[in-house]
């Protein structure tokens, strides 16, 4: 019987040679294709390098800012897609005896928001279930769901990865949250108060948000005073002070039911509207364990407004 090309070279490739093949095939690009598998760039590249030794050929050349497949690479493509999900899908089979938990990512305002209903859902129909809730964000979720860190991510967004299924719950807004003064009538910030304010900014990666590039665009600029990644204990900051901070309209609700001291305005200019995503290796549904395990979570978020 005639061998196929991938039982011919299996003997000299591991399971992440296939993986960077297909995910340089997926973005036709090294640095994509390192983010999503959180290889640096040398890495990939050495990687990248064994593959081309391995099948005595180029597989991916330059071609007008993006690498484009080279017949050969397209030619066996079908095949080391196959052989990844295959292998996929055996290690989720070696593992079903120890089926008891599921892990979701998630930033810790969603977690905050959803998380009791999740919880309760699971309780209610999957009680041997224990769930496990992980922090990630919109630029680590796809890492977290191909190096198998987490079996659901729920974000805004963020994953491209053809192994990566995602499903989509609506959009949310963010407002401006502030502590109430005595004697304000107005019940929101002009955009030049939201200026004059000092701004704590919740930002998972550390970095600026979509909010600052709007702002700029206007030539004027928010004075940040300090950045934290989580929205957990954000009160703290809030209360007794002026600092203002944006955040998800569902997560104002909370915090300004819990503290009457605080409460929130529509932001003073026009932003994007965040997506709500929940996203999971495709693969994962071969398994009847995760098959139901998403039911729940799709049946629970359906219920949920986010705004």
């Amino acid at each position: 019987m005639k061998k196929s090309l991938m039982e011919k070279e299996s003997m000299d490739m591991d399971l992440n040679l296939l993986k960077v093949f297909c995910e340089i095939y997926n973005t036709k690009s090294l640095t994509k294709a390192g983010k999503i598998l959180g290889m640096s760039q040398p890495t990939i590249s050495r990687k990248l390098q064994g593959l081309r030794e391995l099948f005595k050929d180029p597989l991916f050349v330059s071609k007008e800012h993006q690498l484009e497949p080279t017949a050969k690479a397209l030619g066996i493509f079908p095949e080391v897609k196959q052989a990844v999900e295959g292998c996929y899908l055996l290690f989720s089979r070696s593992n079903e005896p120890a089926f008891k938990k599921v892990i979701i990512a998630c930033s810790d305002d969603f977690e905050y928001f959803v998380g009791p209903a999740i919880v309760g859902s699971f309780s209610e129909k999957m009680p041997e279930v224990q769930v496990i809730f992980h922090q990630t964000n919109t630029l680590g979720a796809e890492r977290k769901l191909l190096q198998r860190e987490a079996d659901f991510c729920l974000t805004g967004g963020g994953t491209h990865s053809n192994l990566v299924a995602r499903e989509g719950f609506g959009f949310h807004a963010d407002v401006c949250l502030y502590c109430k003064e005595e004697g304000r009538k107005e019940s929101k910030l002009s955009l030049q108060e939201y200026l004059l304010r000092p701004h704590i900014s919740v930002h998972y990666g550390g970095g600026e948000g979509v909010s600052d590039e709007i702002i700029r665009r206007k030539e004027k600029n928010r004075r940040l005073v300090a950045m934290t990644s989580h929205y957990s204990g954000l009160e703290r900051y809030i209360l007794g002070t002026k600092y203002v901070a944006l955040v998800p309209l569902f997560f104002a609700r909370i915090l300004t039911q819990k503290f009457p001291e605080l409460t929130y305005c529509e932001m003073p200019f026009k932003n994007v509207l965040d997506p709500v995503e929940l996203s999971y290796r495709k693969d994962l549904l071969r398994n009847r364990f995760f098959k139901d395990c998403r039911q729940i979570l799709v049946d629970t978020l359906s219920k949920i407004d986010w705004n």
